[in-house]
């Protein structure tokens, strides 16, 4: 029996499914790394919640 702490969070996509992603993606993950540097967490924030949520974002890809 595995705990929870095992399991990755559902927001993380496979290593294979990483190939599939679009250019908005990709430069969202850059916008966020961007962000991670210049130190606006808020900023972070917002974008990984966009794509969490968005229908370009990780919804696209899951469970394909």
């Amino acid at each position: 029996m595995s705990n929870r702490k095992d399991k990755k969070p559902w927001w993380i996509l496979d290593f294979r499914q990483r190939p599939k992603l679009s250019r908005k993606f990709k430069k969202t993950e850059d916008q966020i790394e961007e962000c991670k540097r210049a130190g606006d967490w808020e900023c972070v924030k917002r974008l990984k919640s966009l794509l969490r949520r968005s229908w370009w974002g990780i919804k696209r890809y899951k469970d394909k």
